[in-house]
């Protein structure tokens, strides 16, 4: 069993990742309808802070850390991604990387957190981390240190926001780049399987061809 399977064991049902933080302001379990007209967009001068108190607390990668175990562990795991991800005459949306599981708390969004991050920790590489799981947000809620939703995924697949780079968050760790889930949406369901939906991974492969796209979906 690998360290990684070992953290999400020892997590059990509280892994890292899904436990929300009591300090964050409540929000509903059910998605809430857009707003009509187009959505306020993130100012592109803005950085957002990574929660570094709930990473270093919950066994997260993280650049304070250093060298660890788990940090051993996701190297080995982004070196033959980044390897296929970049090599010479690779296919298109060779870039994107999409994480997921058969169910719910299996330790996705930890994966997907840990693998950007320890992506991001290399001096060469950028990573655009998207937060695809509308119904839960979990890295939106967790990895992210604000107190409001910002728009993000779903406003751009409604078209409430027109452009990519308007819910790109830059955060304040260098070569990390986020991707919020965006604030609700009655119809996400039907956003997520569209043709939309595909037209935008396109879309972040191709503007991005230079970074690792990682969808926590």
């Amino acid at each position: 069993m690998s360290l990684i399977e070992k953290a999400l064991e020892k997590q059990g049902k509280g892994i890292p990742g899904i436990r929300k933080q009591p300090d964050r302001a409540t929000r509903s379990a059910d998605p809430q309808p857009a707003d009509s007209g187009t959505a306020p967009v993130a100012s592109a001068d803005s950085v957002v802070k990574l929660n570094r108190d709930y990473l270093l607390s919950n066994g997260f990668v993280t650049p304070e850390t250093g060298y660890t175990a788990i940090a051993h562990q996701f190297r080995r795991l982004k070196q033959p991604i980044m390897r296929k991800a970049f090599q010479e005459g690779a296919g298109a949306n060779s870039n994107v990387v999409v994480v997921t599981s058969t169910g719910s708390r299996e330790g996705k969004s930890f994966i997907s957190a840990n693998l950007a991050i320890s992506v991001a920790m290399e001096l060469d590489r950028t990573v655009l981390l998207i937060d695809a799981d509308v119904i839960k947000k979990t890295l939106s809620s967790t990895l992210l240190d604000f107190s409001d939703q910002p728009p993000g995924i779903l406003e751009l697949l409604s078209g409430s926001v027109r452009d990519l780079g308007d819910v790109l968050l830059k955060t304040d760790m260098d070569r990390l780049t986020v991707v919020p889930a965006g604030i609700g949406s009655m119809n996400f369901a039907e956003h997520l399987s569209s043709g939309k939906m595909k037209q935008l991974i396109r879309e972040v492969a191709n503007r991005y061809s230079n970074r690792l796209i990682i969808l926590d979906s």
